[in-house]
């Protein structure tokens, strides 16, 4: 069901490398990405993910609110993250050419969407 709406991820999207939507453990619920980018796509993905799962348990924001998106950029590629209900997270993985802003965007949309499903 949800490897279905991220498949349809790639047509809006330029350079994307791959998507992942992570559990609350960072468990892999459903992935899709471009043919020879798997570990391109989940060791970041999974790494992010783990990085907001470790903020929500310790709390560390708490006086700024919970985290929402997180985003890190190399010169290699880019990665966002958007927090879910349910403490899923949903994790875009872009080359270099990439605009992160529609990816955000993007993830805004596709987090009203996966949520009706959770």
């Amino acid at each position: 069901m949800f490897k279905s709406i991220l498949e349809k991820v790639p047509a809006y999207i330029d350079d994307l490398r791959g998507c992942v939507l992570l559990d609350a453990d960072c468990v892999t619920i459903a992935e899709t990405f471009q043919e020879g980018e798997e570990d391109r796509v989940q060791i970041p993905a999974v790494e992010l993910a783990s990085v907001i799962v470790s903020l929500r348990k310790r709390n560390a924001l708490e006086d700024a609110g919970s985290i929402e998106e997180f985003a890190v950029r190399t010169d290699r590629l880019a990665v966002v993250a958007r927090s879910l209900k349910n403490e899923h997270t949903l994790v875009l993985v872009l080359g270099p050419s990439a605009d992160v802003g529609r990816a955000q965007t993007l993830l805004r949309l596709l987090e009203a969407w996966i949520e009706k499903l959770l």
